[in-house]
């Protein structure tokens, strides 16, 4: 870690550590001139900087709760890819139950009475925090973008503005517009990379995280029409190690 300052970064350029802060630690080299004569710069009190050495020197002899209430607030990835690995009193400290119980109390991921089980609270905020839509775009309200028209029958796909009757029958009164098929066959699809999403490639062979697969849709009541839904999960060469596929649902023209 070398120097004057031990610092951990985040994302929002927020800056945790233990170090000299401070214009007093800052002894510039220069030579201060007047006339003919030259004058060296004030230097700060032995003592003083003998005491910051030794201060900074021994971060570890910090209070092991001083130390896990810093670690409290570092961005969760950071702990696990840089503090972690620094050396054995941080991994116990970071392996601890209380600080990932905290983290996710921090989040809301649970509340001062949670009385549920959990089987490994590291992963339990892990997936908590992941826990989102994974698809792109998925209620039209950028048009097609990061979706790919398989099938374009008939008329072709169209994105159209929920009316207000709709939207009161619709269960997300934040969903705007939707996907609109033709008379004819029209598929689309969209690939999520899960590794970008950030589900490292531990997480999904270890702990294989469940899945949930959630999807609207209503038919016209004057033409027939069938609903089908696909899921694959892919390998890095795109082969399918599972497929989710329901039966597919006829509507019948009233």
């Amino acid at each position: 870690m070398g120097g004057l300052l031990v610092c951990l970064e985040d994302d929002c350029r927020r800056t945790y550590g233990v170090g000299l802060l401070g214009s007093r630690g800052c002894w510039r080299r220069a030579q201060w001139s007047w006339g003919y004569r030259s004058f060296p710069p004030p230097q700060p009190p032995r003592s003083w900087l003998g005491d910051a050495t030794m201060a900074v020197g021994n971060i570890n002899e910090l209070p092991e709760n001083i130390l896990l209430e810093l670690f409290i607030h570092i961005p969760a990835r950071q702990l696990l890819l840089r503090c972690r690995p620094v050396c054995s009193l941080w991994r116990d400290l970071i392996d601890l139950v209380t600080l990932w119980k905290r983290k996710c109390l921090q989040e809301g991921f649970i509340t001062e009475d949670w009385d549920q089980p959990v089987a490994d609270w590291k992963i339990f905020y892990f997936l908590r925090s992941l826990q989102r839509n994974l698809l792109h775009n998925p209620c039209a309200e950028e048009g097609f973008e990061f979706w790919s028209l398989d099938v374009n029958g008939g008329d072709e796909w169209k994105v159209e503005d929920l009316s207000k009757d709709q939207r009161k029958e619709f269960p997300n009164d934040q969903v705007k517009k939707y996907f609109v098929t033709s008379y004819y066959t029209c598929l689309k699809s969209q690939v999520v990379d899960l590794k970008a999403e950030g589900y490292w490639e531990e997480l999904m062979d270890t702990t294989r995280p469940d899945i949930e697969v959630k999807d609207w849709f209503a038919a016209r009541p004057d033409c027939g029409s069938k609903y089908q839904l696909c899921v694959q999960l892919l390998s890095s060469a795109h082969a399918p190690l599972g497929t989710f596929q329901p039966d597919p649902v006829m509507i019948q023209q009233k």
